[in-house]
């Protein structure tokens, strides 16, 4: 039973810590977007995958936690859509474990969910 407790606890914890990670957004200008809707897919782009002039950088979003990385990712994009972005250039993400980000879906692979800071530039499209 105190097994029992204890899991229930480590769970709840777990849940709350992960509730608590909110992404920051550093703007670049100060125009007021009209925000994306929750079905909008926030893609992130690869180096040279777009030309200097297809997009225009508005700002920067960061994140630091370490409950679940593609959780964490999914909070990246639910803001970069309330703030009215495209997508996401020059991702980085910054963990103690070999972290590998896919290109076009984000998914974020790792052995081990440890303390991670994912930061990535903002853009709309031309």
């Amino acid at each position: 039973m105190i097994k029992l407790k204890g899991l229930l606890l480590l769970l709840i914890s777990v849940m709350v810590l992960n509730g608590c990670i909110v992404p920051q957004y550093i703007s670049y200008d100060d125009v007021v977007r009209e925000g994306k809707g929750e079905d909008y897919f926030v893609r992130i782009y690869e180096d040279g995958e777009l030309e200097e002039g297809d997009y225009k950088v508005i700002g920067e979003v960061i994140i630091n936690g370490g409950v679940d990385v593609n959780v964490m990712m999914e909070d990246v994009r639910r803001k970069v859509r309330e703030i009215g972005g495209d997508g996401i250039i020059e991702l980085l993400v910054n963990g103690s474990n070999e972290t590998n980000v896919s290109g076009v879906n984000g998914i974020v692979t790792s052995s081990i969910s440890n303390t991670f800071i994912i930061k990535g530039k903002v853009i709309v499209l031309n």
